[in-house]
């Protein structure tokens, strides 16, 4: 074998190692973005959203079927709206701190919050299940 075929061979597999390296690369530098920690927690926060506003849905349409109470409804209900409401007033916070120097740590927050009050939620809707109470709106 010969000096120019084995640095051809070796210029070959860098540039294949370089290939298969590119995407792990981008995607930790993307992670490391600041502006993309800000856009994941406004996205977890606005599916969060999303799925309390299917929720309203399908209470409403529980509630027109008869599958439940008009008491449960409207407890069901406004207890959805208020949640709705505290997490439109997270979002405005995240856009309101999109330039603070710290959005690593506003995006962690913003996690353990909704974390903490979705396991909230769980917890509520399994012991009102089990004490036979309201009918909990299902969680997608």
């Amino acid at each position: 074998m010969s000096f120019e075929s084995l640095g051809l061979a070796l210029a070959l597999i860098a540039i294949v190692g370089l290939w298969i390296a590119a995407p792990i690369l981008n995607r930790n530098l993307r992670r490391l973005s600041t502006g993309t920690v800000v856009e994941r927690g406004r996205d977890r926060l606005l599916s969060h959203y999303e799925r309390l506003l299917n929720n309203i849905r399908d209470l409403d349409e529980d509630f027109a079927t008869g599958k439940i109470t008009q008491t449960d409804y409207e407890f069901e209900r406004e207890k959805l709206v208020q949640q709705g409401i505290a997490v439109l007033k997270e979002i405005d916070t995240v856009a309101e701190h999109v330039a603070a120097p710290s959005e690593y740590q506003i995006d962690s927050d913003l996690d353990a919050a909704v974390d903490s009050r979705l396991d909230q939620q769980i917890e509520q809707a399994i012991k009102s299940r089990r004490k036979g109470g309201s009918v909990a709106p299902r969680v997608r």
